[in-house]
């Protein structure tokens, strides 16, 4: 049986990179709530007797896009963990890092963007 040759403050420098991204993932539910109103209010007739339904519409597109994302996120954590771990190195580990670093920025970015639109 081989032994890995990996540094153990690499398996911990993993762990905290990997639970700072599980953090960053559940921040992401505030500017998901924004981006689905968006798209509720997309999707809605615009016809002044059909209110009830517009509304329904609304909040039906929130509710499953936080449930959707919701899965989506307990099984990214549990496959980030392992791709995380599985770095050999601390360049691929920062690099992974930071790819999933830029994609929490690009979806916070979207949010408050899609929000400047609606209040404008």
């Amino acid at each position: 049986m081989a032994t890995e040759k990996r540094p153990a403050w690499l398996s911990i420098l993993s762990s905290v990179l990997w639970l700072i991204v599980t953090l960053g993932g559940l921040t992401l539910i505030q500017p998901l709530l924004v981006i689905l109103f968006g798209v509720g209010t997309l999707i809605t007739s615009g016809d002044p007797t059909a209110v009830t339904m517009d509304k329904y519409r609304i909040i039906s597109a929130r509710l499953w896009g936080v449930f959707l994302y919701g899965a989506v996120w307990l099984a990214g954590i549990i496959a980030m963990n392992a791709w995380f771990l599985k770095a050999k190195t601390l360049q691929t580990l920062l690099l992974r890092f930071g790819m999933v670093a830029v994609v929490e920025i690009a979806v916070w970015g979207l949010g408050i963007a899609v929000q400047e639109l609606m209040i404008v």
